[in-house]
């Protein structure tokens, strides 16, 4: 039985190995969401989503491509995550560009 807690210490960041800046609002390109992505973004958007939930589950592509590209998070704070899946400035900077395209 432990009845220690532990503290898990914050990583270093690592520096980005890419040869351009992966925040940059050039990488996002106006109508390369794609119709699907794009659908997901919005619900999540309006809905945040649990990472065990039925809307994860069914969606289970989109939310992961839509968290390696950096649009949706479970981040809760510096050095928190939590099981609620969010979408990131970045995931709203692409929706409004798409909305100002249609």
């Amino acid at each position: 039985m432990l009845s220690e807690k532990y503290v898990v210490e914050p990583q270093k960041t690592l520096e980005p190995t890419l040869d351009f800046d992966v925040h940059s609002p050039q990488i996002i390109r106006l109508g390369e969401l794609g119709p699907k992505l794009t659908e997901v973004l919005e619900h999540v958007w309006k809905n945040p989503v649990s990472v065990q939930g039925d809307f994860a589950r069914l969606e289970a592509l989109h939310i992961a491509i839509g968290l390696s590209e950096g649009l949706l998070t479970t981040r809760d704070g510096e050095f928190t995550y939590g099981r609620t899946i969010r979408v990131t400035p970045r995931g709203l900077q692409a929706l409004w560009q798409l909305e100002n395209i249609t």
